[in-house]
């Protein structure tokens, strides 16, 4: 029997982790697999439709990016949307920047995180909101949400961090079938009470 509860799950990182790619992977894996009853995802960031763009339905070309966004008319709705949802499992991809003045407001209804990591680049170093890993994990133990998953998004030849799941290929195609995107679909269900009863992936940092 699984938890009646919505599991709440957050997906934070770095702007450029491929984020918003794993959100679409685990949300596709999750609908496909029979023990799952229902699955939400919501676009919680207010600053791109990157999500319409991954399932085909914009061009990168028609993709808008917005320097400044009406946030009670469009960022309010999508947090309504996301604590409104009662699926058994409800995803929420946040935007990159972890300066975001309402991000503690977008996270209140959470009841796990999601992290997802990459290995710093050269733009990171002069551009403020391009908080790192540690940030984010120390922004979800601030607010006392469990993270159940660090994933780290790598490129050929790059060096594996030590506690976190690693993934090649977030490129703005879904994954669903990685073996990554798997675990983590596995350690839901668990948190559901109806998968294996594995130990959760961030014990293992």
């Amino acid at each position: 029997m699984y938890s009646q509860q919505p599991q709440r799950i957050v997906l934070g990182g770095m702007v450029g982790t491929g984020k918003s790619t794993f959100a679409f992977s685990l949300e596709r894996a999750l609908s496909a697999d029979p023990d799952v009853p229902s699955v939400g995802l919501h676009e919680i960031d207010p600053y791109s439709d990157t999500h319409a763009m991954i399932a085909g339905t914009k061009s990168p070309a028609e993709r808008l990016k917005k320097a400044k966004v009406d946030f009670e008319r469009v960022l309010v709705p999508r947090i309504v949307e996301f604590k409104q949802d009662e699926s058994a499992v409800v995803l929420g991809d946040l935007p990159g920047k972890l300066t975001n003045p309402r991000m503690g407001e977008m996270v209140a209804h959470a009841t796990h995180a999601i992290v997802v990591g990459r290995h710093p680049v050269a733009k990171d170093a002069s551009n403020r909101n391009h908080r790192s890993t540690n940030d984010w994990l120390a922004f979800f133990e601030r607010r006392g949400i469990p993270v159940i998953a660090r994933i780290q998004s790598v490129l050929p030849g790059q060096e594996a961090w030590q506690g976190f799941l690693q993934i090649e290929g977030l490129s703005r195609v879904p994954l669903p079938n990685h073996p990554t995107v798997h675990e983590v679909k596995d350690t839901i269900k668990t948190l559901m009470g109806i998968g294996p009863q594995l130990e959760l992936v961030a014990s293992a940092a």
